[in-house]
């Protein structure tokens, strides 16, 4: 794979980083924190996890109510406004288990 300056670390897959997909790479956009994503977002998802090898997402950067998933529980929406600048929401967890069970 491709290297960062000098060959050092490996660079992430093109994929993640913020000019992806015309700027609308998964782990940057806020598309995905609405209450319901639109059809493409969720399908933009779908493409990205299927060429990451992954199964979900997990984000933060929008505050959420509480804990929620969208897309057919293929993001988890983790960001609950913990700061008193954000509300000072109550502090929750994610457990996903190795079986792939996801616990709120």
């Amino acid at each position: 794979g491709a290297r960062g300056l000098g060959g050092g670390e490996p660079l992430p897959p093109p994929l993640l980083l913020p000019s992806a997909v015309g700027g609308r790479s998964p782990v940057w956009t806020r598309e995905l924190g609405v209450a319901a994503p639109a059809g493409d977002a969720c399908d933009e998802l779908g493409s990205a996890l299927t060429a990451l090898g992954a199964s979900r997402l997990v984000v933060g950067h929008t505050v959420q109510e509480g804990i929620n998933a969208a897309c057919d529980r293929r993001v988890w929406r983790i960001d609950v406004g913990l700061s008193r600048a954000m509300g000072g929401g109550a502090p929750q967890a994610l457990e996903v288990r190795r079986d792939g069970s996801v616990v709120r």
